[in-house]
C-alpha cells in the first residue's frame, strides 16, 4: 500500500524522519520551476499509480498461467499490462496493449488505447526514443 503525503520543512521530521525505520518511505524534492522535475514527477505518479493498481491484481506468475489458456482473455491480459508497467517492462507491456486493441479495439471503450498514450507520456522524460517509437507504431496502426 502506498500514501503520498506532501510535507514541508515543518511536518518532514514527522512523517519522513520518523517513519523511516517503520516503513520504506520515498522522498521526492521537487522545483515547481524545473523542467525536469516535472517531467520526473510525471514518471514517478505514474510508477506509484500502476504499483498502488499492481498490488491489488493477480501476481504476474498467475495471470502468465491464466493468459496461455486464454490468449483472448483480456481482463487478464490488461491486468498483467499493470503488472508489467509497476515491473518497468514496458516494451512487453505496449505488445499487449496493441494485441488487445487491435483484436477489440473497443475493449473496456478503447481502454487499450488510451493505456498506450499514457504510457508513452509517462515515459518519455526517461526513454524519449521509445516513446516516440511508440507513438509512430500508434498512429501508423490508427491510420490503416
Amino acid at each position: 500500500m502506498f500514501f503520498v503525503i506532501e510535507v514541508n520543512e515543518e511536518s518532514f521530521d514527522q512523517y519522513v524522519l520518523l517513519n523511516a525505520h517503520k516503513i520504506p518511505v520515498f522522498v521526492e524534492f521537487m522545483g515547481v520551476w524545473s523542467g525536469p522535475c516535472i517531467s520526473l514527477d510525471k514518471v514517478l505518479n505514474g510508477q506509484l499509480t500502476y504499483a498502488s493498481l499492481a498490488a491489488k491484481a493477480d501476481d504476474l506468475e498467475m495471470l502468465n498461467a491464466r493468459l496461455l489458456s486464454n490468449l483472448n482473455d483480456y481482463d487478464v491480459r490488461f491486468d498483467r499490462v499493470i503488472r508489467l508497467i509497476a515491473h518497468y517492462e514496458y516494451s512487453e507491456t505496449v505488445e499487449n496493449l496493441f494485441y488487445i486493441h487491435k483484436s477489440d479495439p473497443e475493449y473496456k471503450e478503447g481502454a487499450a488505447k488510451e493505456m498506450i498514450i499514457t504510457v508513452s507520456n509517462m515515459i518519455t522524460p526517461v526513454d524519449y526514443e521509445f516513446a516516440q517509437e511508440i507513438k509512430r507504431k500508434l498512429a501508423n496502426f490508427l491510420s490503416e
